[in-house]
């Protein structure tokens, strides 16, 4: 059985950021915090993070790892429907310089392209489409989302 690769990078919040959208989450009873009993649910139930490439074009010298970076903000722009089907709610972020250079770093450094369009956002887990009909009156967060990390992954699919 043939397995094909993807190469994938991430880019991961600091614990205040995920605190905060943790947070922004219950308020708001958005993906996994829209049920009546919300004791069991964790920040890390979330897994927030921003994709940067998601690429079945892999090259041979891409290996998974976690890397520190200096960390810079990522600002929200708005509240959309995400996926195939629009049933996955996101905050939409403002297309930053910083983020776009890293998505031009993995085309030129790996031959990377991406499997979908330089759109980025942090995805609700646990978010369904009826979620469409109260986007306008969802707020949007009115802070900073701060990242620190970098992640590769190389998946089998």
């Amino acid at each position: 059985m043939e397995s094909n690769l993807i190469n994938y990078v991430r880019l991961e919040f600091d614990n205040r950021t995920t605190e905060r959208l943790f947070d922004y989450c219950r308020i708001n009873k958005l993906g996994l915090l829209d049920a009546e009993d919300q004791s069991s649910v964790s920040p890390q139930d979330y897994k927030f993070h921003v994709t940067v490439m998601y690429s079945k074009v892999a090259h041979p010298k891409f290996v998974d790892g976690e890397y520190g970076i200096y960390p810079f903000s990522l600002k929200p722009d708005a509240l959309q429907m995400f996926g195939p089907n629009h049933d996955i709610l996101a905050i939409k972020l403002k297309h930053e310089k910083l983020f776009s250079n890293l998505v031009e770093y993995y085309g030129s450094s790996y031959g990377h392209v991406s499997d979908f369009p330089c759109n980025p956002h942090v995805s609700i887990r646990g978010s369904n489409a009826e979620y469409k009909d109260r986007l306008l009156s969802i707020p949007l967060p009115d802070f900073c989302l701060v990242v620190n990390k970098l992640v590769h992954k190389v998946k089998t699919v």
